[in-house]
């Protein structure tokens, strides 16, 4: 596409200046469509693989006391975007 000797004088020389002399500016140089990520669906299925499994295998609840009573974390908040849970685990 931009090696079209009946647009661009040197097709072949890398010269970045040919544009400031009235050649016209190249509108197809870097392909067609959209750029689009080409792992957008591998990534998608992992992520849903790995939370799938997670889900099925482990037991996500709150950490229990002495007495067998569930400990309600206490959340606090940051002013870095961040949130911090207060756990004695921590």
């Amino acid at each position: 596409m931009a090696h079209d000797e009946r647009v661009y004088k040197n097709p072949h020389d890398f010269n970045p200046d040919r544009y400031e002399a009235g050649e016209p500016f190249p509108v197809g140089n870097f392909g067609f469509g959209r750029r689009v990520c080409v792992g957008r669906f591998l990534a998608d299925n992992s992520v849903w693989i790995t939370v799938a499994t997670m889900l099925s295998v482990l037991r996500f609840c709150k950490k229990m006391s002495s007495d067998g009573k569930p400990i309600e974390p206490r959340v606090r908040f940051t002013n870095g975007g961040t949130w911090y849970v207060d756990s004695p685990c921590l």
